[in-house]
């Protein structure tokens, strides 16, 4: 197993102080000293990750040890998220919530899956992904296809950044900043592709919910190790802010500590715009390089892997009470 001791992913400190009682086994939980932002400080590279700790081979080996010994807690959970999805007439809450911002036009959903989300977008997007996993990439990519999209298998910094400038209208982040080494790095690679209004919807567990706080290590937002990143309202707002992107809707609801998830709504400003915000930014700690591996081309006449049959992100959407 390849591990990496990180430094903190949003401003490049190696002073840290650890998280005391958030910790299992060999694996590290740090706060930052100088930004406090919430990490996992020994955290796998992207081989072993992909390699040893795939989502779509341990998710329900996952599912099943957290309801070992809490089936009411989790019969009671399922049918709340049941409840939600009723009277949100059958439809994913990304779905509902991008109707509302009247959009259209190109739409890469980063860490894509095996493409469910895309397949599941209105006529008026054209669907496009980057996925780490090739198998997962495969499917995404044939369901991308019939509606003149594609996806691009590689780790997400350098899947982004083989798009153009300003090329996307929509960009989706769902359950998928948690799980990034380098989530800074994506989201100034997401701004540059991202057309000026562009809009990025994220969503992330929220480290500062009841939930996470009554049940400490038990919390289902801890996935050891491949949830290497903790965010708060407060973190996950310095982060995009950093990225030179714009805040566009982060309200009471998107953010309620008694939901284990946090929605967010970004969007990338226009030139004016942008000069003043960094105007108003100098003294920010922020990393100037983003790395350069080669990227590995997804060929669409592979075969598909029979097993990759549903998103793994819906299968395992745990805990809002």
């Amino acid at each position: 197993m390849n591990l990496i001791d990180r430094c903190c992913p949003h401003c490049q400190s190696t002073q840290t102080s650890p998280l005391e009682g958030y910790n299992k086994e060999h694996w590290r939980i740090v706060t930052c000293e100088y930004c406090d932002f919430v990490y996992l400080r020994n955290a796998p590279d992207y081989t072993t990750l992909q390699n040893e700790f795939e989502w779509e081979a341990n998710s329900k080996a996952e599912r099943k040890r957290r309801r070992k010994n809490k089936k009411i807690y989790y019969l009671l959970s399922d049918a709340l998220k049941r409840i939600k999805f009723f009277f949100r007439n059958g439809q994913r809450k990304e779905i509902m919530i991008l109707e509302k911002l009247n959009l259209s036009g190109k739409t890469i959903d980063v860490g894509c899956g095996d493409g469910f989300t895309l397949s599941q977008m209105p006529s008026v997007f054209t669907p496009y992904g980057v996925e780490i996993s090739k198998p997962l990439a495969k499917l995404a990519n044939e369901r991308c296809q019939s509606r003149g999209g594609f996806v691009i298998c590689d780790k997400a910094v350098d899947g982004l950044k083989q798009f153009p400038q300003d090329f996307a209208d929509l960009i989706i982040m769902r359950s998928y900043l948690e799980h990034e080494i380098n989530p800074l790095e994506v989201l100034k690679s997401a701004e540059y592709c991202l057309k000026p209004n562009g809009v990025i919807l994220i969503k992330v567990p929220n480290f500062s919910s009841i939930n996470r706080k009554m049940k400490g290590i038990n919390w289902p937002g801890f996935r050891f190790p491949d949830h290497v990143n903790y965010f708060t309202p407060v973190s996950l707002v310095k982060m995009v802010e950093t990225a030179n992107l714009n805040v566009r809707r982060f309200n009471f609801l998107d953010k309620i500590s008694t939901s284990d998830n946090m929605w967010m709504l970004v969007d990338k400003p226009s030139v004016e715009t942008s000069s003043k915000i960094s105007d108003n930014k100098n003294g920010n700690h922020t990393p100037e390089s983003i790395s350069s591996a080669k990227s590995v081309a997804l060929n669409p006449e592979d075969a598909l892997d029979p097993k990759a049959k549903s998103d793994p992100k819906v299968e395992l959407e745990e805990d809002t009470i």
